[in-house]
């Protein structure tokens, strides 16, 4: 993972300080033709949990019927627009817990139907807060296994440096169960957002 974030971090820095340079050419041009290039995506998700959503993948910013591997990363707030959920350690779940999660995604872009389409397999962490008896708890750390259905569609593409880097557009729907290990606690909530996705 600390290559992955190393080398996009590359890129971004080489885009920001050097513009249309010519070394920022030359750099982009090696990455480019690395059979290791790695690319990110960045975005925004609403639902259930609600924050930042991050991906690192391989693939091309052209590609027709292709599947990839995908790691999916979520940093969000917990019951943000789902407020009301199942009880919790002999209470009422409460919105406002951090939640963290890693997923490996399998997905498969299709040239006719002109999306993408993935499942995935992971793990949710973080804090989550509760009311019993007319008091607020939170715990300090819980975990368990979630798994994601999940649906994105292109928007729009465009070139920044031709050849070589491009950003897409997409939006995205996801379905995704969760079940806390230890607790009789779970759920299933939609999710959507905005995503901006960086080939190189």
């Amino acid at each position: 993972m600390n290559l992955l974030c190393f080398k996009s971090l590359i890129v971004c820095l080489t885009i920001l300080f050097m513009g249309s340079d010519s070394f920022a050419q030359k750099m982009l041009k090696k990455l480019h033709q690395s059979n290791q290039k790695i690319n990110a995506a960045f975005g925004f998700r609403a639902g259930e949990p609600m924050g930042l959503n991050i991906q690192f993948y391989k693939g091309d910013v052209n590609q027709t019927i292709k599947s990839r591997n995908v790691i999916d990363i979520n940093i969000a707030k917990e019951g943000t627009v789902f407020n009301l959920g199942p009880r919790y350690k002999m209470g009422e779940w409460r919105p406002g817990g951090t939640r963290y999660s890693v997923s490996w995604f399998r997905e498969v872009n299709h040239q006719y139907l002109k999306q993408y389409l993935y499942f995935g397999l992971g793990l949710q962490g973080g804090s989550r807060n509760y009311q019993r008896l007319a008091k607020h708890y939170t715990t300090n750390f819980n975990w368990g296994p979630q798994l994601t259905l999940h649906g994105e569609l292109p928007l729009k593409t465009f070139s920044i440096t031709p050849n070589y880097l491009y950003i897409k557009l997409t939006v995205f729907a996801e379905c995704i169960y969760h079940k806390e290990i230890g607790e009789e606690f779970s759920y299933v909530r939609p999710a959507g957002g905005l995503r901006v996705n960086f080939f190189y």
